[in-house]
């Protein structure tokens, strides 16, 4: 199998007749626990996977950016400078509000040619986007020899999405995509943005993500929608809970959750309550990784994606047959979605010697309605570096 890397370069010079000056490399992520709170000020548990996307670059003489995708063999151009937000190629959108921020923070962004691969699925929820982003601004980094401060250039990539692409996405996966380091998990705290590596190696298991088959465009789902209920929950909070300082979801603990159940709406009450058991979660994740507790492990993972489907309402079908099907399994260890819902993956943790029998078991019983076959695609995942340059000519 031709290297990814390989092919971009192969691709960058058969469309733009030139060797490129720089390839960039950033991976996607599994969140393992801690979802739908990092534009709560929560914790997070993602660490990077071993997919990427990939760029390659070239910079060139004048204001004229040109690029081409090999995953939607699409060719594309515009004037540095002059970004428009309703091109026609939504995954250019990304890489423009990427270069919108980079001058929105005053650094120049010269004329250049490029050319983007990938191996995520995209839609899948292991944050395709997010490390296109990423894999732009390492690749600018590269050919104008500029670094940025990590911290700085995942908020870059996440304004680039808030502002510009219009999805109110939270800080996690632009940051991880950037600092995450090989078989670790990072564990975040998104109210300050300090974090740490958590090691998750456990011998004799390893992680698989299944692919649903089932497709969301992040900006249209209803993912905006539950950040305006937090918004609302933190405003609920903030009245009800008097004489507190609560400056994010984050400060909401879980005694304080039958104070509030009589006082708000249901509806807001039960995303608040995701947001407040979530938290704790993690931090239980993180003492059972230390502990090597295989059993708590399995039980996070469940209640995570249980809370998921039941209070904060972002699972589907499809999402939660996959669960059905691999709590059935003997030698599987927990499973939940991952990444935003209404859609994309599943996360499960198995024995090293069950994987054969899991995808037969998938491949067999999972059979949702109104998706093509194949339905799902299963394949072991690893925890991988975070963004970085592949090489330089």
């Amino acid at each position: 199998m031709i290297r990814i890397d390989t092919r971009v370069q192969t691709v960058f010079e058969t469309v733009w007749h030139t060797t490129p000056d720089v390839i960039s490399r950033a991976p996607g992520r599994i969140n393992i626990i801690g979802e739908h709170v990092d534009y709560t000020g929560g914790y997070v548990l993602p660490a990077a996977i071993d997919r990427n996307i990939i760029m390659a670059a070239k910079r060139t003489r004048g204001n004229k950016i040109r690029g081409y995708s090999v995953n939607f063999q699409e060719e594309v151009s515009c004037t540095a400078g002059n970004y428009d937000r309703q091109h026609p190629a939504l995954w250019f959108r990304y890489v423009l509000g990427v270069l919108y921020e980079l001058e929105q923070s005053e650094y120049r962004v010269p004329g250049f040619d490029f050319c983007l691969d990938g191996d995520i699925p995209i839609g899948a929820g292991l944050s395709s986007s997010a490390a296109l982003d990423m894999a732009v601004l390492t690749a600018i980094e590269g050919f104008t020899g500029k670094k940025i401060g990590d911290k700085e250039a995942a908020f870059i990539c996440q304004r680039a999405e808030n502002n510009f692409v219009g999805v109110n996405c939270g800080i996690m996966d632009m940051l991880v995509s950037r600092v995450a380091r090989k078989d670790q998990a990072v564990l975040v705290d998104c109210t300050n943005l300090k974090w740490q590596g958590v090691d998750v190696s456990l011998p004799g298991y390893e992680w698989i993500a299944i692919d649903s088959g089932k497709k969301r465009e992040l900006a249209s789902s209803a993912y905006n929608i539950r950040v305006r209920e937090c918004e609302s929950a933190l405003s609920d909070a903030r009245k009800y809970l008097k004489g507190r300082k609560i400056s994010n979801l984050r400060d909401v603990t879980i005694n304080d959750l039958a104070l509030l159940t009589p006082k708000m709406d249901d509806t807001i009450y039960r995303r608040l309550r995701h947001i407040v058991t979530e938290n704790a979660r993690v931090r239980d994740m993180v003492t059972a990784f230390e502990r090597r507790d295989i059993y708590a492990i399995s039980n996070l993972l469940y209640a995570s994606h249980n809370s998921l489907r039941d209070d904060y309402e972002v699972s589907c079908a499809e999402l939660d047959r996959l669960i059905e099907i691999l709590s059935d399994i003997e030698g599987v260890c927990g499973a939940r979605m991952t990444g935003a819902g209404f859609g994309g993956c599943v996360i499960t943790l198995i024995r090293k010697n069950v994987f054969t029998q899991v995808k037969k078991r998938i491949d067999s019983e999972y059979h949702p309605a109104g998706l093509k076959k194949p339905e799902a695609k299963v394949f072991p995942i690893k925890f991988s570096e975070g963004a970085g340059v592949v090489s330089t000519s």
